[in-house]
């Protein structure tokens, strides 16, 4: 598909159905129509039974692709918010594309009432693309290759993304889907993963932490490994060798210079605040002396003695 073509997501709140309308540019529109999807894929009972219709293009008809979901899951009682829909096209479908990708397609998202675009990429790698903050480090395709036990297949995984101090600064929230480590196949964002189930002891999963860390975990080899909801991964050699591969790419990020130097950035900022505010504290009681500080005004803590204004022994 290129650059011309288009892709709106476009959510209803009247009937469970799933609707797809497709012209490539030439030939015919093709429209697939899906009822009950959410039981078509939970339950199992029942396999899809699409109906499927055709007709000539005509001079308006727009290239691109427009996908309409009527309803919502049956364990929501309200329905998604547009920034739900937002940030969940955004890192957790194609929207969300973690690879180059050339000539990408348009996306448009419209709901309850309102419209945006949404550009392809993942947004953190995207702002990777500028230079970090003094408290954030930047990981970049770290690759580890292991060999599939009993097979001469190659298991890839590529790690990507950032850890910081200036979570803000990169919109990390966990209601964006955009936090901890993130299962990528085919360049599609798929799901998370526990952040300290995989990760070193403290380093990475406690310090910065899943709430400080966006990490985006390719490994294509996984595309048969996933559940029929693209939620999680089946039990295999494959996944199992992909873990193993995990949990040796999160050592290297923790016995890296780089960690080692972010480590102790947590302890030379609060020494730098602390430093400034000793500082201002100082000066405000040179210049009043009839104004005593104590030591908690300080942030020093409980005074075991005297208060600062009388350290001075009596006379």
């Amino acid at each position: 598909m290129t650059s011309s073509a288009s892709k709106r997501w476009v959510p209803n709140l009247l009937t469970s159905r799933v609707e797809i309308e497709m012209w490539a540019g030439q030939g015919d529109v093709f429209k697939v129509e899906i009822n009950d999807p959410w039981g078509t894929l939970t339950q199992q009972i029942k396999k899809p039974n699409p109906r499927i219709t055709k007709w000539p293009s005509g001079p308006n008809t727009k290239r691109g692709t427009t996908i309409r979901v009527y309803g919502h899951p049956p364990y929501r009682s309200q329905p998604f918010s547009f920034d739900e829909l937002y940030y969940y096209l955004k890192h957790r479908t194609f929207a969300g594309f973690t690879k180059e990708r050339p000539n990408a397609p348009k996306i448009m998202l419209k709901a309850l009432g309102r419209q945006e675009e949404i550009p392809v990429g993942f947004s953190v790698l995207e702002q990777m693309k500028s230079t970090p903050t003094d408290g954030t480090v930047f990981v970049k395709d770290l690759v580890i290759d292991k060999i599939l036990p009993g097979t001469n297949k190659t298991v890839r995984v590529t790690v990507k993304g950032l850890y910081t101090l200036d979570r803000q600064t990169y919109g990390l929230e966990d209601e964006r889907l955009n936090t901890g480590l993130i299962v990528s196949v085919s360049g599609i964002p798929y799901f998370g993963l526990e952040l300290r189930q995989y990760a070193p002891g403290r380093a990475l999963g406690i310090v910065p932490g899943p709430k400080n860390t966006c990490l985006i975990v390719e490994c294509d080899a996984l595309r048969e490994e996933m559940n029929i909801g693209r939620s999680g991964l089946t039990d295999s050699e494959i996944k199992r060798t992909f873990e193993t591969a995990l949990v040796e790419a999160l050592q290297k990020i923790a016995d890296s210079e780089e960690f080692k130097r972010f480590s102790k950035i947590p302890e030379s900022r609060k020494f730098s605040k602390d430093a400034t505010y000793l500082q201002r504290c100082d000066l405000s009681y040179g210049t009043s002396a009839k104004t005593p500080v104590s030591r908690s005004g300080l942030g020093l803590g409980p005074s075991k003695g005297r208060s600062l204004d009388s350290a001075s022994p009596k006379t």
